[in-house]
């Protein structure tokens, strides 16, 4: 019963270590600089607060500010007229 148990263990554990990305490939990943849709998705993210913490820690190490900044406001200009452009929408329809 216990070497089934263990044979189990060891087949879950070698399953795992099969899903699991290798260091080389996940810290290939991590030091790409974020692109466009990376940038776009990140903003998304962080605006409704569902960020991972491995994009965030993508996005400080090698990331440019100034590009989130630019798309932080750019997102938040266009969340803005996207609510106005709905209010003014459903006020004039009640006239």
């Amino acid at each position: 019963m216990l070497e089934q148990e263990r044979d189990k263990l060891l087949l879950y554990r070698h399953k795992i270590k099969e899903w699991q990305p290798t260091m080389e490939e996940s810290h290939k990943e991590d030091s790409q600089k974020p692109g466009f849709w990376a940038v776009v998705f990140s903003t998304f993210a962080a605006a409704f607060g569902v960020q991972s913490k491995r994009a965030q820690e993508r996005d400080f190490k090698h990331g440019n500010i100034w590009v989130f900044i630019v798309a932080g406001l750019i997102f938040t200009t266009l969340f803005v007229l996207t609510i106005y452009t709905l209010v003014q929408t459903v006020l004039n329809s009640q006239q």
